[in-house]
């Protein structure tokens, strides 16, 4: 078992090194994300009435670019915000069903990194982290950097998928380049 999470760890962060993306960055980035995740399904209409991200996929796709290239620019309230108004979106849920499957298949414990976000994150009704330990038989230890790895993991192809759509629609004219590196 040991061998599979350093293997998956090493994957990891040699993602985040050719994404140019601190690996601790992405887990204050993505994690407020999905501990909006059921929120944002469950209560929509109310926290829409309160925070709403301005614009369309495009939009909130550029500001997240934006987010992950210059870190030291938002505040955690300003990831917290964000992150709470993406989780209310329409296509929010697609799009993670989309990753959590990838997911499996990028690392050798990806199935049971995604059982960690569905159950930590995910779930209508999330478990604790020692409910979802005792169930996969890990050391404290060996979850807490398992469960991070998954989050970064899921930050990581998010950040992937967001280059390549933006790339995309940069070539097609659609939008301009941003001021700030893909």
């Amino acid at each position: 078992m040991p061998r599979n999470r350093i293997s998956s760890h090493a994957y990891i962060l040699a993602k985040c090194e050719r994404l140019e993306v601190e690996y601790e960055d992405m887990v204050k980035l993505i994690k407020p994300l999905l501990q909006q995740y059921n929120a944002g399904k469950r209560d929509r209409g109310n926290i829409l009435t309160l925070v709403r991200v301005q614009g369309g996929k495009q939009q909130i796709r550029r500001r997240f670019l934006e987010m992950v290239r210059n870190m030291d620019k938002f505040t955690d309230h300003d990831r917290a915000v964000f992150a709470y108004a993406v989780a209310c979106t329409d296509w929010f849920e697609e799009k993670s069903d989309m990753l959590l499957e990838q997911m499996k298949n990028k690392v050798e414990d990806g199935e049971e990194m995604v059982y960690i976000l569905q159950g930590a994150y995910l779930n209508d009704e999330p478990m604790t982290d020692s409910t979802i330990n005792n169930e996969l038989h890990l050391s404290d230890g060996t979850f807490g950097r398992k469960k991070k790895d998954a989050i970064v993991l899921y930050g990581d192809l998010i950040l992937e998928y967001a280059i390549r759509r933006e790339k995309e629609d940069i070539e097609k004219g659609l939008i301009d380049p941003p001021d700030f590196k893909l």
